[in-house]
């Protein structure tokens, strides 16, 4: 045995064991002993854990013998870090908000790497050129956990906004209670507008609005009053307002619905003025 450092920063990198997972891994542990090495980072001064945070504390509670393997090539913790997220989304079987997560330290070091190998550009502006190297470092992250680029934003601002009530039920099967990334996506988006729920009255007020749009749609057409340019700019407009209305549960924007109300009733006034 040697004596190990822990890094804090290190060890919350790894998603911790479900209570069945570190119940068999104790098991065995005590049957068979610690068969594998722990990997650590072999510096002039000490040697950091970098994998086996689990088995270490399994085999000094219960006086079990353990090996250390030193990891070759790390000589930073950017280094350190990098090896950890890539030993651990190959070895486990992670749900995909854990995957995300796992991989997001990452994401600074490789932009802070394409942005030194990208070198010195003087023909596009500089946020293009930032905007860019982001968006690439994203495509990668998201391809590392194995998600789409939509996925994994999402997955980051759940991490930013989300409570740790909802961020546990992520980590869980759908068998076991757990819910989607979209799920809680939109917990957070709802929470961030802090749009109330809806009454069965606002209910059946969108759903009017939803009829009115379809009826001065078709007398728009019959009556054929309106200036051609400006019809089809209120045509294209009207799918997606509907659609933004379209069912109970969705997180409404009460801002659009106010502004729909409007142009409904300024469209109607204009319907009725031009009659025939």
């Amino acid at each position: 045995m040697s004596n190990l450092i822990i890094l804090d920063e290190l060890r919350d990198l790894i998603p911790p064991l479900a209570k069945d997972e570190r119940d068999q891994l104790e098991e065995n542990i005590i049957r068979d002993g610690c068969r594998e090495p722990l990997a650590v980072w072999k510096t002039a001064n000490c040697d950091i854990l970098l994998d086996g945070h689990n088995r270490l504390e399994i085999c000094e509670r219960n006086g079990i013998d353990y090996e250390t393997e030193r990891v070759a090539g790390i000589e930073t913790q950017d280094q350190a870090v990098e090896w950890m997220v890539y030993n651990q989304i190959g070895r486990r079987n992670l749900e995909p908000f854990e995957k995300c997560r796992l991989v997001m330290p990452l994401e600074k070091i490789v932009a802070e790497r394409a942005k030194e190998n990208q070198g010195t550009r003087t023909d596009l502006p500089g946020n293009i050129v930032q905007n860019s190297a982001q968006s690439k470092t994203r495509d990668q992250m998201a391809a590392l956990a194995g998600v789409s680029h939509d996925t994994y934003n999402k997955s980051k601002k759940i991490e930013e906004k989300a409570d740790e009530e909802t961020k546990a039920l992520l980590s869980r099967k759908k068998k076991d209670g757990g819910i989607s990334i979209n799920e809680a996506y939109k917990r957070v988006r709802k929470e961030e507008l802090q749009i109330p729920e809806q009454t069965d009255e606002e209910i059946q007020e969108i759903a009017r609005a939803k009829r009115n749009v379809k009826w001065l749609c078709n007398l728009g057409r019959s009556i054929g009053q309106f200036p051609e340019h400006s019809w089809e700019s209120w045509e294209r407009k009207l799918p997606k307002l509907t659609r933004d209305l379209k069912k109970e549960g969705t997180v409404f924007d009460y801002d659009r619905i106010i502004d729909h109300q409007k142009f409904l009733k300024a469209l109607a006034y204009y319907v009725k003025s031009n009659q025939k």
